[in-house]
């Protein structure tokens, strides 16, 4: 069989009524060795689950991912960014604020506290006393720059345990503003959910208030 038929063989494996697969089954569907679908499947670029001890594989393109590239299956976490390390560094060099331990882990699903000292002691990324929380920043000295700008700056106290996952989450709540003609947080929260964003009603009220955004009224 030529390399490509084994790899489509593979692929043929996942479908969209059942998209996700362990190795065993994998395994047991191709009728190969635990070598050989070691090779296949890396040459098919398959993602791998960032937790549940990554034992579950799925396709990209059955992977239906939310606005941070998280897809949530049955409590079985895939990234289109890659692992949980790259996953990280990359939510975090989009961010325009960076990132608490308790942001990142809402925002990824899993305790993100103990990768995150990890990237941080490895120089993968910087991290920054403010307020009394750990920040984590991107270690781009720019960027890195801008973030620290606008958590100190632009977060008002009060919000600061809300989360605002990135600038792009921030246009969806605007976007979504314009559309309804309305501040009406739970309005705006069922049109950006049909969106397949993940958001709270309290981040639409934070993005509502960082902008001072006022109801219209009738003259």
């Amino acid at each position: 069989m030529k390399n490509e038929e084994k790899v489509n063989v593979l692929i043929e494996c996942f479908v969209e009524a059942n998209p996700v697969q362990t190795f065993e089954d994998l395994k047991t569907k191709s009728g190969w060795t635990s070598i050989t679908l070691y090779r296949k499947i890396k040459a098919c670029n398959l993602l791998v689950s960032y937790n549940q001890n990554s034992k579950f594989y799925t396709l990209s393109k059955l992977a239906h991912f939310n606005y941070s590239g998280i897809w949530n299956y049955k409590q079985i976490l895939f990234s289109k960014h890659g692992n949980l390390f790259n996953t990280i560094i990359t939510l975090i060099n989009n961010s325009i604020r960076g990132y608490t331990a308790k942001e990142m882990t809402a925002i990824i699903e899993v305790k993100a506290d103990d990768a995150l000292r990890i990237l941080w002691r490895s120089n993968r990324i910087q991290k920054q006393k403010t307020g009394s929380s750990n920040v984590y920043f991107s270690i781009n000295p720019e960027l890195f720059s801008q973030q620290v700008l606008v958590r100190q700056q632009q977060v008002p106290v009060s919000l600061s345990t809300l989360l605002l996952s990135d600038n792009q989450l921030i246009i969806a709540v605007l976007v979504e503003v314009i559309q309804q003609d309305s501040l009406d947080c739970k309005i705006l929260y069922k049109g950006i959910k049909k969106q397949n964003i993940t958001i709270s009603i309290e981040q639409i009220e934070q993005v509502i208030e960082l902008y001072q955004l006022k109801k219209k009224t009738n003259k």
